[in-house]
């Protein structure tokens, strides 16, 4: 029954929005300006409907609230309610943005009763949560590796990994109980999965949910690489996880 989502392009306009959204995701250039893509998105404003298969038609939301363990997996179902916790898009701006600045957790919690949802802040409580520490570099660096997938961003919230594949390449993913949030960032590819045989074709500038009751698939490049972005919830206990790595550590050497 569950497959790999696809949707309907979600394009928003803005004013301070660029050209090139529409040309990276394979649809017709616009004179209208477009800011962001919203890839997944379980928004009621602005929710994602399903472009393939069965449920061609259907809302992300109303598709979650029918089969939210399969689709967000266990353990997320349980930790955010029955929600999906993530928005991804992709932004091309080519005018300048306004400044947002958000509270982290704890002052969230402390002033406003509630924990990391997006509200307009006043100069004064901005300048508490703003952090004066001047980086030497705020673009976010990882090592190229062949062959597996790169951790790119790792929080207590979501984990962002990479991959550049010139062949078919595994990834078996249930054991974070969690759905994959997978987009095509350069190439196109075919997602298969291993135990429907389900595929899909996923092109670049393109995105697809693929729901933790599946999350055992192979990524299938065309035209000779493929580079994919992966964006779940990692609900592995982190204990467990050190034993694991440290295994697989010794059964390399």
């Amino acid at each position: 029954m569950f497959y790999p989502l696809q949707f309907e392009p979600n394009l928003q306009p803005v004013i301070w929005g660029g050209h090139q959204l529409r040309p990276y995701k394979g649809l017709e250039p616009s004179d209208e300006p477009i800011g962001e893509s919203w890839e997944v998105s379980a928004v009621p404003s602005s929710t994602s409907v399903v472009s393939n298969g069965i449920w061609k038609g259907k809302d992300l939301i109303s598709l979650i609230n029918e089969y939210p363990e399969e689709i967000l997996g266990k353990a997320v179902n349980r930790k955010y309610h029955g929600q999906l916790p993530l928005l991804v898009k992709f932004i091309d701006a080519e005018r300048d943005l306004s400044i947002q600045v958000h509270p982290n957790d704890d002052m969230a919690q402390r002033l406003h009763g509630k924990m990391g949802k997006p509200r307009e802040l006043h100069t004064a409580l901005a300048s508490q949560a703003l952090n004066f520490h001047v980086e030497p570099n705020y673009r976010t660096e990882y090592a190229d590796a062949a062959k597996k997938a790169v951790q790119v961003i790792e929080t207590p919230y979501f984990d962002v990994r990479v991959m550049e594949v010139s062949r078919p390449f595994h990834r078996e993913l249930k054991k974070y109980e969690s759905f994959i949030i997978t987009m095509c960032i350069e190439g196109d590819c075919k997602i298969r999965v291993r135990s429907t045989g389900d595929e899909i074709l996923l092109t670049q500038g393109n995105s697809t949910l693929i729901p933790a009751a599946i999350a055992d698939y192979d990524i299938i490049p065309l035209n000779n690489k493929t580079r994919i972005l992966d964006a779940f919830i990692d609900n592995m206990d982190r204990s467990l996880r050190h034993i694991l790595t440290r295994f697989l550590h010794l059964t390399q050497q």
